[in-house]
């Protein structure tokens, strides 16, 4: 089933969203990078989530990566391309906040169940905390199943 419409991308959001990349990148400072994570989610249509995807891969600082995370569920529908960023998050190659961010990331979809496989790779996980979110994410998505049907 396709996912509701929301604000579409234009000219005008998809240059405001490059602009605000460049800013990113080019600005060092905790503070200001922040702040452009927050505005590229303002933005709010699908042009957003590449970018965002984008600038979690550059981001070296767990504190800003886990910002992104939480800031794809404040934009609407658009779960595939939050998959594909989310995917990569809970990789064990990423520090173990970053992990625990996208695992409540995935719970946070609008479709969870849409995340289901990620979680349940995640399963035996060598960090057992990393195994208990998992258990419980999967717990909430099968929650969220039950209720739909």
């Amino acid at each position: 089933m396709p996912e509701a419409e929301g604000p579409q991308d234009t000219l005008e959001t998809l240059q405001e969203i490059a602009n605000l990349e460049l800013a990113y990148v080019t600005n060092t400072e905790f503070s200001a990078r922040a702040e452009v994570i927050y505005k590229i989610s303002d933005v709010g249509t699908p042009g957003a989530i590449p970018a965002l995807g984008r600038v979690f891969s550059m981001e070296s600082d767990p504190e800003l990566k886990t910002e992104v995370l939480s800031l794809l569920a404040d934009i609407d529908n658009q779960d595939e391309q939050k998959i594909a960023i989310l995917s990569v998050a809970v990789g064990a190659d990423q520090p173990k906040e970053v992990r625990e961010a996208a695992i409540d990331a995935i719970t946070d979809l609008g479709s969870p169940q849409r995340g289901l496989l990620i979680l349940q790779s995640l399963a035996n996980d060598p960090d057992s905390e990393i195994r208990d979110d998992v258990k419980d994410a999967i717990e909430q998505v099968h929650a969220v199943m039950s209720e739909t049907r």
